[in-house]
């Protein structure tokens, strides 16, 4: 009975961590009580919650696979389970313990959104689409599902299908900060960059220190040929993320359009260093370098990127 009695206010406790987000307190807590007893449901449940939680996908998919052989019809085990792979990557296995899921219960709106976020990151956006519309059936005050719909429209190029589920998402939560994000994208795809840019520095706004949006406040006003407002914004962007390569290129072809060629080759060498495999980061290396009359450095440049890449002509 003591045991039992313990049992109970742990996982009272680790329940109260997960609701607070402090995952790693709620695996010490629960830890001791599944290793004694992993085949209680409640306790190794919560523990792959907690565990998944703190990203330990791995260790949680094992948990939760042993779980749906104890009950291969309890539906939130599949849940779970898929979201665990997915965590991982592992989308084909993830959708078969998805769809389970929603096989078991389809009126479950967490169950169609993941369903939907599996499918998208496996480029099946039409099949995305269709479990999007079903979770907002279920919940259509649910701005995230209008956010994913929007986005799984955006990636089809229906832009005009796109803009009525993104302005929906920001009526239901005006200040997320991916709401403005994804607006601002869809706006640049339709050249409407005034209007990008406005949405794009809201979201910098709202989340300063995510780098992506500091991205594509960037390309929005390099396509506007903003030059400056592009090279402040990426030079943000690399502030905060400096392993990705993506964001070096394209600081380097921002200063390479200024004619500051020396700095775009300092750029672009880092680019060219982090994305090795990359020949288009070569390419605009090798332009950078020629601007400077170092021909010998810059053919050694381009003939890096026509080995990447041979039948490239050119990446202008």
């Amino acid at each position: 009975m003591f045991q039992l009695l313990r049992t109970r206010r742990y996982l009272r406790d680790a329940r109260s961590f997960l609701q607070q987000k402090k995952y790693p307190a709620a695996v010490s807590t629960l830890i001791e009580s599944y290793e004694r007893n992993p085949r209680r449901r409640d306790v190794a449940f919560c523990l792959g919650q907690a565990l998944s939680g703190q990203g330990r996908s791995s260790q949680a998919e094992e948990i939760f696979a042993r779980l749906v052989q104890l009950d291969s019809k309890h539906a939130p085990f599949h849940y779970e389970l898929g979201c665990s792979l997915l965590g991982q990557g592992e989308y084909e296995r993830a959708m078969d313990s998805l769809s389970r899921a929603v096989a078991l219960d389809s009126e479950e709106p967490r169950y169609r959104h993941r369903l939907g976020q599996c499918l998208y990151k496996m480029g099946l956006y039409a099949e995305a689409v269709a479990a999007f519309e079903m979770r907002i059936r279920w919940q259509p005050d649910g701005a995230m599902g209008w956010l994913w719909l929007g986005c799984a429209w955006f990636q089809q190029r229906r832009y005009d299908k796109a803009a009525q589920a993104l302005s929906r998402a920001l009526v239901l939560e005006p200040n997320a900060e991916s709401n403005h994000h994804w607006m601002g994208r869809l706006l640049h795809a339709q050249k409407k960059f005034a209007l990008a840019i406005e949405s794009l520095q809201r979201a910098v706004d709202l989340a300063p220190s995510e780098a992506s949006n500091w991205f594509w406040l960037g390309k929005v006003s390099f396509d506007s040929k903003r030059w400056s407002q592009a090279e402040e914004a990426w030079r943000a962007s690399v502030g905060l993320q400096p392993d990705n390569d993506a964001y070096h290129h394209w600081l380097g072809v921002c200063l390479h359009q200024q004619k500051r060629y020396k700095e775009a080759q300092e750029c672009l060498e880092c680019a060219a260093s982090l994305g090795v495999e990359d020949g288009i980061h070569h390419y605009w290396l090798g332009n950078a370098v020629y601007e400077q009359k170092r021909y010998e450095v810059a053919e050694q440049a381009l003939r890096r990127a026509v080995s990447l890449v041979p039948g490239k002509a050119s990446y202008a």
